[in-house]
């Protein structure tokens, strides 16, 4: 029931319509399910045991990429997920890296994705004491028709799909 309900959500806040086939980013014109926005993003972190309380630590880089991000603090969703054994680069650590999965709505530009994630790193490193240099950021990005909720395929009404990668090449 747990990997279900985790499962749910990782659905629905990653930029999910709901029966509604228009779409803005203001708030007050959003489709609410259950209390959710779709266009919320959601973050898993995965990191070693820390001396920090999760709790603590969750809510400071909670408030501080909303700060960031302008997104309000009740439209992400975070998750922390311990790891008991990491090898890094040929081996063991005790204290790195930190791996993030960001899991971002099917509308977001990579400018606003790029943003998110450094502000991600930068609170990592200012509330679990860890260099940004050795957090790990993924981003998941849903595809059209690929997301299964409410007992049917979405499909995304603005949706900006993985962007041509041109634009980030560096020479």
């Amino acid at each position: 029931m747990r990997l279900l309900t985790v499962a749910f959500s990782i659905l629905l806040i990653a930029g999910i319509a709901v029966g509604d086939e228009s779409f803005s980013c203001d708030r007050n014109e959003s489709v609410v399910h259950n209390g959710l926005y779709r266009e919320d993003p959601m973050v898993k972190i995965c990191a070693l045991p820390i001396d920090s309380d999760i709790d603590e630590v969750l809510a400071g880089i909670s408030a501080d990429v909303s700060r960031d991000t302008g997104i309000e603090e009740q439209y992400i969703t975070y998750y922390w997920q311990p790891l008991s054994n990491v090898v890094c680069m040929g081996e063991k650590t005790t204290d790195r890296p930190i791996l993030v999965d960001l899991y971002v709505p099917g509308f977001f530009t990579n400018d606003q994705i790029a943003d998110m994630m450094n502000s991600l790193a930068a609170a990592i490193e200012v509330h679990v004491g860890l260099d940004r240099e050795w957090v790990f950021i993924q981003t998941h990005f849903p595809n059209q028709g690929q997301v299964y909720l409410s007992g049917e395929v979405q499909v995304f009404t603005e949706y900006m799909g993985p962007q041509n990668e041109a634009e980030f090449a560096t020479e």
